[in-house]
């Protein structure tokens, strides 16, 4: 469709206002989960590619991202509970051995996973979430990580056009 139509074309039927209600809107529903990463990323490039603005877009649809990511946080929170006891206390001695490190170790993991790699971030959050790390300890740096993961697939893309 990118070639056929073209991205500016794509964006300028839509509205750039439009853009970034649908960024978020696929961010929230979809995310950068196992399964919907393709969909999302491909609106993103081709967002970017047909002219919006990157910063912008990159605070909306990672915003919605650490929205997505948050019900995944839920979801390994609320599957803790139907673990065996045995389960918990691994999880439990794990959670104190996290906590005896570096108050920076955590959020620093969290940023760099969620921000600088391709993997799907609901395995993270649901490990996470497992191992009893509070959700306030982590936002932060997910959010922070979700608006780069967009804000580099935006200038790469923006990048990348000037070579086709």
């Amino acid at each position: 469709m990118l070639y056929l139509v073209g991205s500016r074309k794509i964006v300028g039927y839509l509205g750039v206002r439009n853009s970034y209600l649908l960024a978020f809107i696929l961010a929230v529903l979809g995310g950068v989960s196992s399964f919907t990463a393709a969909p999302f990323y491909s609106t993103i490039i081709t967002l970017a590619a047909g002219g919006v603005n990157i910063p912008i877009l990159s605070l909306i649809a990672g915003t919605g991202l650490a929205v997505s990511d948050s019900f995944f946080f839920l979801f390994g929170k609320k599957g803790r509970q139907a673990l065996s006891l045995k389960t918990k206390s691994h999880l439990d001695r794990l959670s104190d051995w996290l906590d005896s490190k570096s108050r920076w170790l955590m959020p620093a993991i969290i940023y760099f996973y969620s921000g600088l790699t391709p993997l799907p971030n609901d395995v993270l959050m649901i490990a996470v979430s497992l191992s009893g790390i509070s959700y306030w300890k982590l936002i932060v740096p997910l959010l922070l990580g979700d608006i780069t993961a967009v804000l580099f697939t935006s200038y790469l893309t923006r990048a990348g056009m000037k070579f086709f």
